[in-house]
């Protein structure tokens, strides 16, 4: 009688922990180093994308990528990711590897849909930490799995997008300077006063100083350009905006200016004078990304 008591005991605590997931099949072993797989991902990298699709689940696409890196060797796992207010469908799912030196990561791919230059940066390393956004980031520029240190990076990449609209705004300013000096000179032989003229090469002088300084600092940015992802906001597109992209802009119709005044040189000079690099601030996308409210690993 005490025997099949014990018997049947067992045999319930044996199904309830069944039913609650007490006993979760390990990770697969480490056969490849993190590196390793990005290249050999990348040999495949468009016919994964192809099976990707905005504002779908992401289940078949997993299952596509999984297949794909059992043919080089490695056995990945399905990683079924809930979140509050998530992305109507995407990154519902993504995979899990194990790596020789980085342990256990989670990646997906950014569908053909969306456009980027760099098709490499297709391969998303994905965040996952509960009660935490969703954080996604070019696999190749994805130096560590830690939560912190992606806040940290993120704030680097757009303090560096923030410099990059400065740059780009004094750019255009000093552009449309230079072609109103051109202008003015132009206009300058016919009708304008000696004292124009001298107020004019003030202005000339002025601007080309603000050309070398700009010209170093173009120099300067083209070393820091490895450093950071060139797009990070086609990851908008895919985690929190539900249909599509947005329409493209009409361009207006440019209308050639007329010869400036001198006046008008120094009030163009005055604004570039006095540009703050600090009022240039790219919208934060990744803030909008979902909360993860949890995530299992399917191996």
């Amino acid at each position: 009688m005490r025997k099949s008591f014990v018997c049947v005991l067992v045999g319930l605590i044996l199904v309830v922990l069944s039913a609650i997931g007490c006993s979760p099949k390990p990770a697969p072993d480490a056969v490849v180093t993190y590196n390793e797989m990005l290249l050999n991902i990348y040999s495949f990298i468009g016919d994964v994308s192809s099976e990707f699709y905005v504002n779908e689940s992401d289940r078949s696409g997993v299952i596509y990528f999984l297949d794909r890196l059992r043919e080089m060797g490695v056995n990945g796992g399905g990683v079924d990711i809930s979140g509050k207010m998530g992305a109507r469908g995407n990154l519902d799912y993504c995979v899990a590897v194990n790596t020789v030196d980085r342990k256990i990561i989670f990646l997906t791919v950014l569908p053909q849909s969306i456009e980027i230059e760099d098709e490499e940066q297709r391969l998303q390393f994905v965040y996952l930490v509960k009660g935490e956004k969703i954080g996604l980031l070019p696999a190749k520029f994805a130096m560590s799995n830690d939560y912190s240190w992606y806040n940290n990076y993120l704030d680097e990449i757009y303090a560096f997008y923030d410099y990059c609209k400065y740059l780009g705004e004094l750019g255009d300013a000093l552009d449309r300077l230079g072609k109103s000096i051109d202008n003015f000179r132009i206009m300058s032989i016919f009708s304008a006063s000696q004292s124009d003229i001298n107020r004019a090469n003030v202005v000339v002088a002025k601007y080309n100083e603000y050309i070398e300084s700009y010209n170093r600092q173009i120099d300067d940015l083209q070393g820091e350009l490895d450093k950071y992802p060139e797009n990070i906001f086609y990851v908008e597109e895919y985690t929190i905006n539900p249909y599509g992209v947005a329409p493209i802009p009409i361009s207006p119709i440019t209308i050639p200016a007329p010869f400036p005044t001198v006046d008008q040189l120094e009030s163009q000079m005055s604004r570039i004078v006095n540009l703050n690099r600090g009022d240039f601030k790219v919208e934060r996308v990744t803030e909008k990304n979902f909360v993860v409210s949890g995530f299992k690993i399917r191996w």
